[in-house]
């Protein structure tokens, strides 16, 4: 069985947050937001879809789908651009928030089932 662990915090955008996207934390404390750059600070991938000042569960550690902006190769490891979607790591101190464990993104909007690593996880080539 898979283990993981969600968080609560609250959605800060006007927006209605896009289930499996990345977050990053928010301007207040107890906070978050769509992650719109690898140099966020992504702490997991958002399980629902809230609307602004509602309960945001974030997913940041364990198995969960993520939303892919590209194709993305098995043993990945993942960061966000600029929607939230996922893309692969290529530089060096990228903010990555899975690895692409179970199976591969095969399209830009492909849900696929990766595993988070965790808040703070820096990709280093």
């Amino acid at each position: 069985m898979d283990e993981y662990r969600d968080i609560t915090l609250n959605w800060e955008n006007a927006t209605q947050g896009t289930q499996f996207t990345c977050v990053k934390l928010g301007a207040s404390a107890g906070g978050c937001d769509v992650a719109t750059a690898y140099s966020d600070n992504i702490i997991g991938i958002l399980q629902n879809k809230p609307k602004q000042n509602q309960a945001a569960q974030v997913r940041v550690y364990g198995p969960s789908k993520l939303i892919a902006s590209t194709v993305i190769a098995l043993g990945a490891y993942i960061t966000a651009t600029t929607s939230g979607k996922g893309v692969t790591c290529s530089t060096t101190l990228y903010h990555a928030v899975a690895i692409a464990l179970y199976e591969a993104a095969t399209a830009d909007t492909h849900q696929f089932k990766v595993w988070v690593l965790g808040p703070g996880f820096k990709f280093v080539v």
